[in-house]
């Protein structure tokens, strides 16, 4: 995230939760990162709040540069998104959670490159 905050590139990151696998092939990598999902959610009720909160609020704690778009498809969930805006992560939090994901192994595709191999290669 550095090299974008260096550029002063403004970041637009969509936001999803994480639900049900639909296509086999990413069954395998939704299973293997429920683990990390699972410590995050534990940073999360340690503060109090929701996950998806927790995970919106550590992306705009990254900097001014970085805006998060929520997808929802209900109400309850929109108005969570919106309360997030009232929450604030102490540095020794925005710290815990960049050590996980700096120590955790990730499965899929992390880049629009590997997403769009991937779509290919399920078309075939």
């Amino acid at each position: 995230m550095e090299f974008w905050k260096q550029l002063e590139i403004l970041v637009f990151l969509l936001y999803a939760s994480i639900g049900p696998c639909h296509v086999h092939k990413y069954c395998k990598n939704f299973r293997q990162n429920q683990n990390l999902v699972g410590q995050i959610n534990v940073l999360a009720s340690k503060k109090g709040v929701s996950l998806s909160q927790f995970v919106l609020v550590w992306i705009l704690a990254q900097g001014p540069e970085f805006i998060v778009i929520p997808d929802t498809k209900r109400l309850a969930y929109l108005e969570q998104n919106i309360n997030a805006g009232q929450i604030t992560l102490a540095k020794d939090e925005v710290a815990e959670m960049k050590a996980l994901l700096d120590t955790s192994k990730f499965m899929g595709a992390r880049s629009y490159e590997e997403e769009v191999s991937l779509l290919d290669e399920t078309s075939k």
